[in-house]
C-alpha cells in the first residue's frame, strides 16, 4: 500500500480563502481566483476548465465555510494530487457504469 507524504501537502487551506466581501459575490471571488491561476488545470485526465459553469454546478449542492475554502485547492489537487483510488466503475441506480476518472488527493 502506498504511503502518503503528510509533510508535503499539495496545498494548505486556512478556511479564510473566500470570506464574504461587500460588493462581490462568492462566485465572483472564486472566478477571479481561477482566472488569476489561468482558468485551467492540467490533470492526468486532460485539461479541466476552472470557470463559472463549474462554480455554479458545485455551488448548487450547498456551500459552507470549509467547502468554500476548498475551491482554492482545486487546481493544486488536480495537478499535483496523487491517484489513491482508481475508479473503473461506479453504480447509479444499482447499475454499473464505466467511470472516466479516478479519485485523487
Amino acid at each position: 500500500m502506498k504511503k502518503f507524504d503528510f509533510d508535503n501537502p499539495v496545498t494548505i487551506l486556512t478556511g479564510n480563502e473566500f470570506l464574504p466581501k461587500e460588493g462581490i459575490t462568492f462566485a465572483e471571488q472564486i472566478l477571479n481566483f481561477f482566472q488569476s491561476q489561468g482558468g485551467v488545470a492540467h490533470s492526468p485526465w486532460g485539461e479541466v476548465l476552472l470557470d463559472k459553469k463549474g462554480i455554479q454546478s458545485d455551488k448548487s449542492h450547498g456551500v459552507g465555510r470549509i467547502k468554500a475554502a476548498s475551491f482554492a485547492a482545486i487546481k493544486d489537487v488536480l495537478e499535483k494530487g496523487e491517484i489513491i483510488l482508481p475508479l473503473d466503475y461506479y453504480a447509479t441506480n444499482g447499475k454499473k457504469k464505466k467511470n472516466p476518472g479516478d479519485c485523487c488527493i
